[in-house]
């Protein structure tokens, strides 16, 4: 009985196993042919997109909202006196912002504007003898014909003389006196003609005079309107409408010129920068259309539209550009940022501010169905071009 018990134990071990050979087999198939049919619906769903929608859209995360921000800096030097905006505050064109002490600039313009009167009347003086000048080369000019009258006189007299003498109805003494009175005519003449030309010389001088206090005026204007510009930098306005942002001045700030003060985001004209893979561009063209995903708004559907690409890429624009003329070379993709912008402008409005990030997808419907008809075109060409 004791020997048997281990005999019946042997026997019955193979019969229990029997049945897990017999079913493993056939789950294998099974699994496999799932496994299959699962990735060839994955391949099938994966080329039904590509060939549906992929192929036609070229997308990139590496997108941000951008905008022309406006820094105003200072013009002057001096001390800030008054602040007239806050942070995050919308202002318009022609807004003062803050004020610079100006009464330095005003003592400055009273000063330009009193050497200007000096020399305008320095323009007048000179004017004023130019006119009497005048009234003196006249008068001297009236000397000059009076000593040629009187010298044709004296030599009508000595002519009339000479003649009596010969006819001895005049003395050698009547003659000797005609003829000192011609050598004193002469004589007069010549100093009135010296006068003349003098005073004329002098009438030069004068015009000399009058050209240098006009310009002498002219300058002194330059420095009154500079003086009056300077005056006018003491009061710092927005150039443009926009939201104060980065605002560094302050009631009683020293500045000095071109520090920056404020900083003007514009409420408008914001546009979308993406830097797009060099391999992308080729399907790419400005005007198609292109879907915004704000990541601040992820909820908003946006619109725009492509409108220039960059002339060169990003990396040529960098402080450092890259050298590949030396050493080791790994080629990288490089990037071309792309300028799209927001067919709604008023987005700029909502909250739609410079900086925030985005992701972008144009549609590329547009120069595929172009590409596809020139290849039908040249197909038909080709097919009804005769056979020699």
């Amino acid at each position: 009985m004791a020997t048997e018990h281990p005999t019946n134990q042997a026997t019955s071990q193979p019969l229990q196993t029997a049945p897990s050979l017999e079913l493993t087999p056939r789950k294998k198939p099974k699994a496999a042919i799932i496994a299959t049919m699962i990735f060839v619906s994955l391949g099938l769903l994966a080329s039904g997109y590509w060939f549906g929608y992929g192929q036609y859209f070229q997308s990139t995360d590496n997108a941000y909202v951008k905008a022309n921000i406006t820094n105003i800096s200072a013009k002057v030097s001096g001390y800030v006196v008054e602040t007239l905006v806050d942070d995050n505050q919308f202002v318009t064109s022609g807004t003062l912002l803050a004020k610079i002490d100006d009464r330095e600039f005003q003592v400055k313009k009273s000063q330009s504007l009193a050497n200007l009167q000096v020399q305008l009347a320095s323009v007048e003086y000179s004017q004023a003898q130019h006119r009497l000048q005048q009234r003196v080369i006249i008068q001297t000019k009236s000397e000059v014909d009076s000593a040629q009258a009187d010298l044709e006189r004296s030599q009508q007299l000595l002519q009339r003389s000479q003649s009596l003498l010969k006819k001895q109805y005049s003395s050698q003494d009547e003659v000797d006196n005609a003829f000192a009175h011609l050598k004193v005519s002469k004589a007069q003449l010549e100093e009135a003609q010296s006068h003349y030309i003098a005073e004329q010389e002098k009438l030069n001088v004068i015009d000399s005079q009058i050209v240098q206090a006009q310009a002498s005026v002219a300058e002194a204007q330059t420095e009154l309107d500079q003086a009056e510009l300077n005056l006018s930098y003491t009061k710092i306005v927005a150039p443009v409408d926009g939201i104060v942002g980065r605002r560094s001045v302050r009631e009683g700030l020293f500045i000095q010129p071109g520090m920056p003060l404020i900083s003007l985001v514009p409420t408008s004209d914001v546009w979308v920068e993406a830097n797009f893979k060099e391999t992308q561009l080729a399907k790419m063209q400005p005007g198609q259309k292109v879907n915004i995903e704000l990541d601040a708004f992820p909820n908003r559907e946006i619109t725009g539209t492509l409108e220039s690409f960059s002339p060169a890429t990003g990396a040529q624009f960098a402080l450092l550009p890259p050298e590949n003329a030396t050493g080791n070379f790994t080629k990288i993709v490089q990037r071309v940022p792309v300028k799209i912008h927001f067919d709604d402008q008023t987005l700029a409005a909502q909250q739609i501010i410079p900086g925030l990030s985005a992701v972008v997808t144009v549609d590329t419907h547009d120069i595929r169905n172009e590409n596809e008809s020139e290849l039908a075109a040249e197909s038909s060409d080709i097919a009804l071009e005769p056979r020699g």
